[in-house]
């Protein structure tokens, strides 16, 4: 059986930023496979696991790229200048340790100049600013192990809370979630889906949904259910008190900043969740965008909602979930996409 803590571990060790997925993707693949009527990575990088059936085809994403730095420069004096791939504030950057693709560690700090005049956080809005330091001593020092299209990631690790009840681990978003895709495929190892299943571990979410859009256009589903990670109420960080509480279950998606869910499939997921005595919250996330925005889109009209996992401090270097919240959702997932979906 598939254990959650082991899972997030295994893919963070894996996880590499947008744009390049590879590693994550063949382990993905590997332990997706023995659940999979076909398996297949198009050319983008999207992970396709088809359960087949005969019914309304769904499609049901979740992404698999993360956050991190490219290196757009070395200075002269062997300091690595960045752009950032995906959404980190600026805040988060500064002091997060970071590891490149040769496992060279760095911090990401400001120029001392550019400290003395600041008289808040807000003053480093702007990267250029920022540099990120291996060890500098030079600039053909750095050179021999850094060069400009490297990518770097969080170099933190998963760790167990509250008795293993509780995780906090870099890439909840959206890692977690793929391991709630995992689980829903285990959980439907035996069972004959009423639906045409289609799981897509998508490439590219946090560059603009690129992986989702891609997909969706080739196989043409009739509907998205996207699983992706919600702000939590309970983080002290939470800006406005709307959101979901972490260790209370998975939250069936309603509305993101990009799309509205259909009626029909909010309903089909209450339904599944109150037949199999799964608990449940609704999310009704205001800003930010999902891979259900992508699919929504894309061709035709595909109707979506989606299957939420409440996280604390989102895109941080520590993220927090609740394990039992994630076993949750691929039930719920799973329950959901067996059960006769008509449109």
């Amino acid at each position: 059986m598939f254990d959650v803590y082991d899972l997030q571990s295994r893919l963070v060790e894996a996880a590499w930023p947008s744009g390049f997925e590879a590693s994550q993707a063949k382990l993905l693949a590997r332990l997706a496979e023995p659940y999979a009527d076909e398996i297949r990575t198009d050319a983008l990088g999207n992970v396709i696991v088809r359960r087949k059936g005969e019914g309304t085809k769904i499609a049901i994403p979740a992404h698999m790229d993360v956050l991190g730095l490219i290196v757009t420069d070395i200075d002269k004096d062997g300091y690595i200048r960045f752009d950032t791939i995906g959404g980190i504030s600026s805040l988060t950057l500064l002091s997060t340790p970071f590891v490149f693709e040769d496992g060279s560690l760095a911090a990401v700090r400001a120029e001392a100049a550019r400290i003395a005049k600041a008289d808040n956080i807000e003053d480093f809005s702007d990267k250029r600013d920022m540099y990120a330091d291996v060890g500098a001593l030079g600039k053909e020092t750095t050179e021999r192990r850094i060069r400009p299209g490297m990518v770097a990631k969080y170099a933190t690790h998963t760790v167990k809370l509250a008795g293993g009840k509780i995780i906090s681990t870099p890439y909840a978003d959206d890692l977690i979630c793929c391991v709630s895709l995992l689980l829903a495929l285990e959980n439907l190892r035996d069972a004959k889906p009423e639906n045409d299943l289609y799981f897509i571990f998508t490439a590219q979410e946090e560059v603009g949904t690129r992986g989702a859009r891609a997909a969706a256009y080739h196989l043409e589903p009739d509907v998205c259910i996207v699983a992706d990670v919600c702000d939590a109420i309970d983080s002290l960080s939470a800006e406005y008190p709307i959101g979901n509480k972490i260790g209370e279950g998975p939250a069936i998606k309603l509305r993101d900043g990009g799309s509205l869910s259909h009626r029909v499939i909010v309903d089909h997921l209450v339904r599944a969740a109150e037949e199999n005595g799964i608990p449940y919250q609704f999310d009704p996330m205001v800003y930010g965008g999902t891979d259900a925005t992508a699919m929504q889109h894309a061709r035709g009209v595909v109707l979506s909602s989606g299957v939420s996992i409440p996280t604390r401090d989102i895109h941080s270097p520590y993220e927090t979930v609740s394990a039992d919240d994630v076993v949750q959702a691929g039930k719920l997932i799973a329950a959901a996409a067996q059960r006769k979906l008509e449109i």
